[in-house]
C-alpha cells in the first residue's frame, strides 16, 4: 500500500478518536443550529478565493501568453489536488500547474513554471506574514502548554534564519547561477549511476547539457520578465493578501452562523498557526492533524470544545470540497483533455 495512503487512514483514525472522545452529539447538536444562510456564504466564499487565486494566476500567466480565465481553472485546482494529497510542505502542484500551463500554451515547461514560482513566491509572503503576525500574538497574548511554545519559537527561528540567509547569499547565488558554474555538476549528475533513467533519455552528454541549459535559461528569462514588471508584482502581492482574508471570513462566518462570535483575529491565528503545524507532519494535506490543531488552538483560546469541534469540521469539509473533490475531477478532465500531446 503507498504510504501516503497509510499516513492518510492513520490522520483519519486520530481525527475520529478526537471526536469519538469530544463526543459526536454534541457536535452533531451545535451543527443543528447553524443558520443554513451562512453556513453557504461561507461555502460561496472559498469559491471566492479560488476565483480570486485563478485572477491573480491568469495575471502572472499572461505574461508568457495570453490565456482566457475559465480554462486555467482547472488547471490551478488540478495543482491544489495534487498539493494536497502529497506530504510536507504545500509545493507539490507546480509542476503539475507547469505541466497543464504548457499544454494549453503551447510553450516550455520551464517557462510556465516561472509563473507557477512567482505565483507561489507572492503567496508564501502574504502567508509567512499572517505566520509572524500569530505567533507573537501567542506569546503575547494566549496562555499555551510549553511545548507548544517550543514548537512555535522553532518555527521563528527557522523563519528568520531562512529570511536572512536569503538576505546575505542572494548576491552570490546570482553570480554563481550561470551556464558555467551549473555545467560543473551536469557531468557528475548525467554518470551517477542512480540516474540510469537520465541516460537512457540522452545517449550523449552533450545533448543532455544542451537540454538542461535551454530549460534553465527559459526558466531564468521568464522569471526575470515577471520579476521586472514591478506593478504586475504588487497586484499579485495584494491580491494574495486578500484571498488569505476571505479564508480567514469563511470560517469567521462559520462561527456566526451558530450565533458565536469568537474575534476576527483569534480566528486568523488558529487557522493560520493550523495549516502551519500540519505542514510539518507527514500526512498528505494535513487531514486530521489540521484539524485536531485547530480544535486545540480554538480551545485553549477559551472557545468552547463542540463549538470548535463543528466549526473545524465544516471548515476543512468545505476546503477538501474543492481541493480534493473538485481538484481530482479537474485532473481527470485535463488529464483527457491533454492525453497524447507532445511535452516541449
Amino acid at each position: 500500500m503507498n504510504k501516503n495512503i497509510i499516513f492518510l487512514i492513520i490522520g483519519v483514525i486520530l481525527l475520529a478518536g478526537v471526536v469519538y472522545y469530544i463526543g459526536i452529539e454534541e457536535v452533531i447538536v451545535v451543527l443543528k443550529q447553524a443558520d443554513p444562510k451562512l453556513l453557504f456564504a461561507a461555502f460561496l466564499l472559498n469559491l471566492a478565493q479560488l476565483l480570486v487565486w485563478n485572477f491573480k494566476f491568469k495575471s502572472l500567466v499572461g505574461k508568457i501568453k495570453k490565456v482566457s480565465y475559465l480554462p486555467l481553472f482547472p488547471v490551478l485546482l488540478a495543482g491544489e489536488f495534487v498539493t494536497n494529497t502529497t506530504p510536507g510542505v504545500r509545493t507539490g502542484g507546480g509542476p503539475v500547474k507547469a505541466y497543464f500551463l504548457s499544454k494549453m500554451t503551447s510553450r516550455y515547461k520551464s517557462e510556465c513554471y516561472a509563473s507557477v514560482t512567482v505565483d507561489n513566491v507572492t503567496n508564501t509572503i502574504a502567508i509567512t506574514s499572517f505566520t509572524i503576525f500569530s505567533i507573537l500574538f501567542v506569546f503575547l497574548f494566549l496562555n499555551i502548554p510549553e511545548h507548544m511554545k517550543l514548537i512555535f519559537e522553532a518555527v521563528v527561528l527557522i523563519l528568520a534564519a531562512v529570511v536572512l540567509s536569503g538576505f546575505f547569499i542572494r548576491k552570490e547565488i546570482e553570480k554563481k547561477m550561470n551556464k558555467y558554474y551549473i555545467m560543473r555538476f551536469l557531468p557528475g549528475i548525467y554518470h551517477f549511476h542512480l540516474f540510469e533513467i537520465i541516460r537512457k533519455k540522452f545517449h550523449k552528454y552533450s545533448v543532455f547539457e544542451d537540454y538542461v541549459i535551454q530549460k534553465l535559461g527559459n526558466f531564468a528569462d521568464s522569471l526575470e520578465k515577471l520579476a521586472r514588471d514591478r506593478e504586475l508584482l504588487h497586484k499579485d502581492l495584494v491580491l494574495a493578501f486578500f484571498m488569505c482574508f476571505l479564508i480567514y471570513f469563511k470560517t469567521y462566518l462559520l462561527f456566526l452562523s451558530i450565533g458565536f462570535n469568537p474575534g476576527f483575529v483569534i480566528v486568523v491565528i488558529v487557522v493560520t498557526l493550523s495549516v502551519l503545524l500540519s505542514s510539518l507532519m507527514i500526512v498528505p494535506g494535513g487531514i486530521g492533524s489540521t484539524e485536531i490543531s485547530m480544535i486545540a488552538l480554538y480551545t485553549v483560546s477559551g472557545i468552547d470544545v463542540n463549538i470548535a469541534t463543528m466549526v473545524s469540521l465544516a471548515d476543512r469539509f468545505i476546503f477538501y470540497f474543492f481541493a480534493l473533490g473538485m481538484g481530482y475531477l479537474c485532473l481527470m478532465y485535463l488529464n483527457i483533455r491533454y492525453d497524447g500531446g507532445n511535452n516541449k
